[in-house]
């Protein structure tokens, strides 16, 4: 016989609360660093963004931090999604590489 599975509606937030609260229990069982920075950034990244749309002139997350003076972000943006890129990410000319972390 087969099952049928439960269909669920989620929000943008609700998604970030739930990969948030996974990547805190892995970090608390000392699991895998690369699945905890992966969901964390993911978390962070709809928070990011849900935020933004809600009010634009917000100025206390981390990529658009008042901290960071403006000729500066870009680089500091970069810098922050090093590694979450490359973790999920896999271009072409760069499928072999390696990153330190």
């Amino acid at each position: 016989m087969a099952t049928q599975s439960k269909l669920i509606t989620i929000t943008k937030l609700a998604a970030a609360r739930s990969q948030l609260k996974t990547a805190i229990t892995l970090w608390f069982s000392d699991a895998d660093p690369i699945s905890i920075h992966t969901l964390a950034y993911a978390a962070y990244e709809v928070i990011h963004v849900v935020s933004k749309k809600l009010n634009p002139d917000r100025l206390d997350l981390i990529f658009d931090s008042r901290f960071i003076k403006d000729e500066y972000r870009g680089q500091v943006n970069v810098g922050f999604k090093k590694h979450a890129n490359f973790f999920k990410h896999a271009n072409r000319e760069e499928y072999n590489d390696s990153i330190e972390v």
